[in-house]
């Protein structure tokens, strides 16, 4: 069975445009439909569940993600409250 999570690192952007990375955000692997998100901080995994597709594309699109990561992630998107995918 193929998986439909889509990863890309923070150091490369989506789009073809000049825009600052973040050094925080190392990477971010997202299932779509699972709303089931990985974060990379500095080294570290972070699971976040619940998540939909359009806070992940402003998240991708966001010219600083790791003040992105904080206002929107940090403290919402609990795997304990919201389903975590079974694999």
């Amino acid at each position: 069975m193929r998986h439909s999570t889509r990863c890309f690192t923070a150091s490369k952007p989506a789009a073809p445009r000049d825009v600052t990375r973040s050094s925080f955000i190392r990477g971010v692997c997202y299932d779509e439909p699972n709303a089931y998100v990985l974060i990379n901080l500095s080294g570290t995994w972070y699971h976040h569940c619940g998540v939909g597709s359009l806070t992940v594309a402003q998240f991708k699109a966001a010219s600083s993600m790791g003040q992105y990561y904080n206002r929107v992630f940090r403290g919402h998107y609990d795997c304990r409250i919201n389903p975590m995918p079974i694999y």
